[in-house]
């Protein structure tokens, strides 16, 4: 059984910040695709955006 744990992304919309984190999930994504063959369970723990506020 293979379990991918994913925690504290901290997304953001700030200019320059979303930017380097699409080449960050870009690199991300692109090497599990490379070296993961299957996942069976995905858990996302933590912050997944930076802050609360309104677009």
């Amino acid at each position: 059984m293979r379990i991918l744990h994913i925690t504290d992304l901290h997304y953001t919309n700030q200019i320059g910040g979303r930017t380097k984190q699409k080449k960050l999930l870009d690199n991300f994504f692109n090497d599990l695709e490379k070296n993961v063959k299957k996942i069976d369970f995905v858990i996302f723990s933590g912050d997944l955006v930076q802050r609360g506020d309104k677009i």
